[in-house]
């Protein structure tokens, strides 16, 4: 379903190897930090789950999304902390070889 490439945006991005519908599901392993012990070397690089305080650093294709405040194409749908994953989800439909994008939540 995905590729990771060159980005225009920033480095490397995930970009749909095929048609993606919208409200499409898919999940991504995560480690879990307290907020306050997640060393400041990848803080810039993790999801932070302010309501238990803790902060979660995705692992495979989830540490590549770019971020656009305009186009967003993924969101957050929960996070399944039991199982160790965060569970994403199409906001709109993702053309073959476009790149998916996520609203970090604040400008960078």
């Amino acid at each position: 379903m995905f590729k990771i490439k060159k980005s225009l945006i920033d480095g490397k991005g995930v970009f749909a190897k095929e048609v993606i519908a919208p409200g499409t599901e898919f999940e991504c392993d995560i480690l879990i930090f307290n907020l306050d012990e997640a060393p400041i070397e990848i803080q810039v690089y993790t999801l932070h789950i302010l309501t238990i305080g803790k902060t979660a650093l995705c692992l495979g294709f989830g540490a590549f999304f770019n971020h656009s405040k305009e186009r967003p194409s993924i969101e957050i749908k929960e996070f399944d902390l039991e199982e160790k994953l965060v569970i994403f989800q199409t906001t709109k439909w993702v053309d073959e070889g476009e790149e998916l994008l996520m609203d970090y939540g604040y400008d960078l």
